[in-house]
């Protein structure tokens, strides 16, 4: 006879997946619970369970209004927290990513491990947006929103895996160099199933690989529109100072700000009330110019 646990432990993250990648999905699932619940410690706080959804490129289509193969959140109607997450990542968006890696292997950084790795790993940054997003830390001032959900994802991190932590910030000093030019070598990187001049016309068409703005404002919607390096080196500049305060002030940043924003409305009202939590934060908006 099976006997269930007196007091079954709820389940942190529920789970909805393609055929044929239930492997996958069960791994992404474990290591977001180990997130969730790291989280939930930390800021001694219970939430609400958060739903994710492994697809594949059909599924995906049918239920995303995104690209296939970039990670995001959302809230649904009903209030449930949803992360999609794909099955695999294009060959076509991994080239890109691998171009403005190259540029920083002239300056003598390698990577410290896979796209794919460090993709599955950012995930922890959607998590954090959903936690954020129960904190009542949901500012809709993107940079804000999107600098809370780094800072969760570190701390949760920090607390579970300070090996994948180290491999994170490795790959934000990468992506803080960028890409100014649109070349591909081919004796370092050559994806499966993409020809390289195709690859490379592709790149000079479309300027994927370049960081073009610095400027804060380029940061707010429509964030798309912004180059894949160029999202790549704004979301660098996140992580690198996240790090930082987190390294400094540790969880309490987070309960602070819970306290510091709490029916605070208005763009300038909550950015005046972070800097008065983190005056930090003005020297660190020198890096965006101006």
């Amino acid at each position: 006879m099976k006997l269930e646990p007196l007091h079954p432990q709820k389940a942190l993250i529920t789970l909805e997946f393609s055929i044929g990648v239930q492997s996958r999905a069960a791994a992404l699932k474990g290591y977001l619970e180990e997130l969730l619940k790291s989280l939930t410690q930390s800021l001694d706080q219970e939430f609400t369970p958060v739903t994710l959804l492994v697809f594949n490129q059909t599924d995906w289509g049918k239920n995303a209004p995104y690209p296939y193969g970039f990670t995001f959140y959302r809230r649904l109607k009903n209030a449930q927290g949803v992360i999609f997450a794909p099955a695999d990542y294009p060959a076509r968006m991994l080239w890109t990513y691998r171009e403005v890696i190259l540029q920083a292997q002239k300056t003598g950084m390698g990577a410290p491990g896979t796209l794919a790795e460090f993709f599955d790993l950012t995930l922890g940054h959607e998590l954090g947006h959903a936690v954020a997003d129960q904190l009542e830390l949901r500012t809709r001032v993107r940079w804000i929103d999107e600098f809370m959900a780094t800072f969760l994802y570190l701390l949760a991190l920090k607390n579970t895996n300070p090996d994948a932590l180290g491999r994170v910030l490795q790959w934000a000093k990468i992506f803080s160099v960028g890409s100014t030019e649109n070349t591909v070598d081919s004796s370092l990187v050559k994806p499966a199933g993409i020809r390289l001049k195709k690859a490379q016309k592709r790149l000079e068409q479309s300027g994927a690989s370049q960081v073009t703005r610095t400027d804060l404002g380029a940061f707010e919607f429509p964030f798309s529109r912004l180059t894949t390096a160029n999202q790549a080196w704004f979301q660098a500049q996140l992580l690198q100072q996240a790090h930082s305060i987190l390294e400094a002030r540790g969880a309490d940043f987070i309960l602070q700000a819970q306290d510091q924003l709490k029916n605070i409305k208005g763009r300038g009202e909550i950015s005046k009330a972070l800097l008065k939590l983190e005056p930090g934060l003005k020297s660190w908006f020198k890096v965006f110019g101006s």
